[in-house]
């Protein structure tokens, strides 16, 4: 009903505002793209609020580039976006476990679960603030 009208209102208005999104999911899309290309085709679909494209432009990379830092940083950072801070963390967390060397990840972790916390803390002010 009026939430699906909503969403679609929504969906139109932003496909309104970037006519570039079709030139950006013809090129997510193309077989021949270099990784660096990906990556940022990956953050634009992030840019403009659509984590779904950018999970999909960056999925065929788990397989053959999966254990680079710039993919693990790329899918972070849509989940991010998307405010979904336990699969950022998911991803953190496993990319520790497989190179325990790294010296990156536990810094990564700490920034992610503080970002997680201030999240937190502003939803609770919100809701606070939305009390009688």
């Amino acid at each position: 009903g009026e939430e699906l009208r909503a969403v679609w209102a929504e969906e139109a208005a932003l496909l309104a505002a970037t006519p570039e999104l079709p030139a950006l999911q013809r090129l997510a899309t193309a077989p021949d793209a270099d990784l660096p290309s990906v990556l940022a085709r990956a953050r634009a679909w992030g840019a403009v609020g659509s984590p779904a494209q950018a999970r999909a432009v960056l999925a065929p990379l788990v397989a053959t580039h999966g254990a680079e830092a710039a993919v693990i940083d790329a899918r972070v950072q849509v989940e991010l976006a998307d405010t979904d801070f336990d699969a950022a963390l998911s991803l953190l967390e496993a990319a520790q476990a497989a190179q325990p060397d790294d010296k990156g990840w536990p810094a990564a972790l700490e920034e992610v679960r503080g970002a997680q916390r201030r999240w937190r803390a502003e939803v609770k002010a919100e809701l606070e603030l939305a009390e009688p």
